[in-house]
């Protein structure tokens, strides 16, 4: 759940990226009923590994303790915090509330918050931007394609093709495949004027 990272508290301090930081998705805590009145434990993994980071959650009304235990990176001493996270709710459109985290640094609403011991705050607070900002025309364009590409489930034996899946209106198949290919050229243009531009740039 949350975010990925690799082994360490300090190692996940120094990421800039939001999705490389252990993350609180309140969408994640509404799915899985853990905002109800009661003990709760988060925990993150990376790659192969099982559990790379821990933490307890104690919920309340309106609020929520947050509770980890970490190594200092200077010191190698335990440490652990405790932070206080109150709830907000606002009415939805069609009926219903939905919930947010009011960040104990500037006091907005928000969705997710980070974790980085001895603090937590939102990405705003925190300075970090989405991974998707520092990517290249190129590589967006191949992430797009294939977000499309996995929504339309590639034909089985042929690859990219793609097929409609059942229930979908054949007016959003043919929008996706157009916006599937748009992709794609995108992708192999950029990556054309990348290695244009690195040949003429070596010796």
């Amino acid at each position: 759940m949350g975010g990925q990272g690799s082994g360490s508290w300090l190692r996940y301090g120094q990421k800039r990226n939001l999705e490389q930081q252990l993350r609180i998705d309140i969408r994640y805590l509404k799915k899985n009923r853990m905002l109800e009145p009661g003990s709760y434990t988060l925990a993150w993994s990376y790659g192969d590994e099982e559990t790379s980071a821990r933490a307890s959650l104690v919920v309340a009304e309106q609020k929520m303790v947050v509770a980890c235990n970490w190594k200092d990176g200077e010191t190698g001493l335990p440490q652990r915090m405790d932070r206080l996270i109150r709830l907000s709710e606002t009415p939805c459109r069609y009926g219903g509330t939905r919930k947010w985290f009011i960040c104990p640094q500037c006091g907005n609403r928000m969705a997710v918050l980070v974790l980085l011991p001895p603090s937590i705050g939102c990405r705003h607070c925190r300075n970090l931007s989405y991974a998707s900002q520092s990517e290249s025309i190129s590589y967006r364009a191949l992430r797009r394609r294939n977000k499309i590409a996995r929504r339309l489930e590639r034909d089985e034996y042929f690859g990219e093709m793609l097929t409609r899946p059942k229930g979908m209106h054949w007016q959003t198949y043919y929008r996706l495949c157009g916006e599937h290919d748009d992709a794609d050229m995108r992708s192999m243009l950029g990556m054309i004027a990348y290695l244009e531009k690195r040949n003429k740039i070596s010796p």
